[in-house]
């Protein structure tokens, strides 16, 4: 990842809206990069992963070689007419 982790902590933000604004800056991020900024383990890292996507706000990407990363969820335009 070639942009910077380097993120502003609102005063009533969890780790997990942190997360949410790295992947809204950069797009993405790799599961073991989010371990390692935050300091937790790799199934903690896929927990917070997991949560986010379930609340559409991001999507796991599984890599038929390297490891999963999380990305930006595209949202769709529904025209209406």
């Amino acid at each position: 990842m070639s942009r910077s982790l380097k993120i502003e902590i609102g005063k009533y933000e969890t780790d997990i809206d942190v997360l949410y604004k790295i992947i809204e800056r950069n797009g993405r991020i790799k599961l073991s990069a989010i371990s390692s900024y935050f300091g937790i383990d790799q199934r903690k890292a896929e927990e917070w992963a997991t949560i986010l996507q379930e609340h559409d706000l991001a999507e796991i990407y599984y890599h038929p070689i390297g490891g999963p990363e999380l990305r930006k969820k595209i949202k769709q335009r529904v025209d209406k007419g």
